[in-house]
């Protein structure tokens, strides 16, 4: 089976790190992978591809993925790949594909993974009609959970809901669950401090002001590290200065070992106004660390428990959750044990023999 997948870049983001796993654990025996980049990033996920002998990557030589001679790329790729199926994750990707398919005249089976409830900039009616008329040339959509399957209903009531397959992300769990910790000393942090990790980008819909605000009023000995990249990098670090806590935040930018920082936390956060699965929560669940997540999307179905959860934007909640934790040795370990057990419901290579299934299908 020959498979063409398609994104926008590898920068380091929940999608960008899915994509990558299933290409590496993907049984490739009796497959040609092909993975095409819309935009030029160096990024250490793109690294790992590169690596991948059974892997061929295309990368486009453009500063964004917005670039409209990219549509004209993708034609000629179809024209000359004589693919089974095209795979496609994310927005411009989608949009690119679906006109690129049209002007190839292409009648490659099409599946398009939704990895993020429907945004409110989706829901107007520019939007709106766009997503239906790409929609209705997707052979299958696959979301990573019950709560973006229900946001693309109600966002698209006229898609065929036979199309729509629940898929969970997933990932490779012995590779947090036996990672070894990174020096606490490498970063200058001390063995009795309380360490709270949050591994996302900087942009709006990952909240970290309402993160920074529970911050403020706990103990110095609690630090805060930040892993991640994103275009709201230096507003975060600029409120942070504003509320006092440059010496207890730690901003990290990518991490390619970042299985290690897991290991040396003592909780791992994800503070969302809105998460389609919530692959870093995951990850810290794997390592089996206590979690604590904003009670949206993907995040209310993944966490233990909903006593580890906050309402958006509470900062209250969340500090008190992550007091709790601390001060409570029984709460802390009921939390890291049950996350434990859950995680184990989300392995990559189970998830990857589902996904084969579905382009088996679609290709027959």
């Amino acid at each position: 089976m020959n498979i063409l997948f398609v994104i926008n870049n590898l920068v380091t983001g929940g999608a960008e790190r899915m994509l990558t796993d299933t290409l590496l654990h993907l049984d490739h025996e009796n497959l040609r992978i092909n993975v095409m980049l819309l935009s030029k990033k160096e990024t250490f996920l793109k690294v790992q591809l590169v690596k991948a002998e059974h892997i061929n990557l295309i990368e486009l030589q453009h500063q964004t993925p917005y670039n409209p001679i990219g549509i004209w790329k993708l034609k000629k790729q179809l024209e000359k790949g004589k693919y089974d199926l095209v795979h496609v994750h994310l927005i411009p990707s989608l949009y690119y594909v679906r006109i690129a398919k049209i002007l190839a005249k292409s009648s490659v089976k099409l599946v398009y993974t939704e990895h993020c409830p429907i945004v409110k900039k989706r829901r107007n009616f520019v939007f709106r009609s766009i997503d239906n008329w790409c929609y209705l040339g997707i052979d299958r959509v696959v979301c990573v959970s019950e709560a973006v399957k229900e946001s693309v209903e109600q966002h698209l009531r006229k898609f065929k809901s036979e199309k729509l397959i629940v898929l969970n992300n997933a990932i490779n769990l012995s590779r947090y669950r036996e990672a070894k910790s990174a020096s606490r000393n490498s970063f200058n942090l001390q063995e009795s401090d309380f360490l709270c990790l949050q591994v996302s980008s900087f942009r709006p819909a990952k909240d970290h002001k309402t993160l920074l605000k529970a911050f403020k009023e706990t103990p110095e000995y609690f630090k805060l590290l930040l892993a991640g990249e994103g275009y709201l990098l230096e507003e975060t670090r600029s409120y942070c200065t504003k509320l006092g806590l440059t010496d207890r935040v730690l901003f990290l930018n990518e991490q390619s070992n970042i299985e290690s920082l897991y290991a040396m936390t003592d909780v791992v956060i994800l503070s969302s106004h809105y998460e389609g699965f919530g692959l870093a929560l995951l990850e810290g669940m794997a390592a089996g660390k206590p979690v604590v997540a904003s009670r949206v999307g993907g995040l209310i179905d993944l966490t233990a428990s909903d006593e580890y959860l906050f309402d958006a934007g509470d900062a209250n909640k969340l500090r008190e959750v992550l007091l709790q934790l601390e001060s409570d040795a029984d709460f802390y370990r009921t939390n890291a044990e049950k996350s434990l057990e859950k995680s184990m419901h989300y392995d990559i290579k189970t998830r990857n023999k589902f996904l084969m299934k579905i382009y088996a299908e679609l290709a027959n």
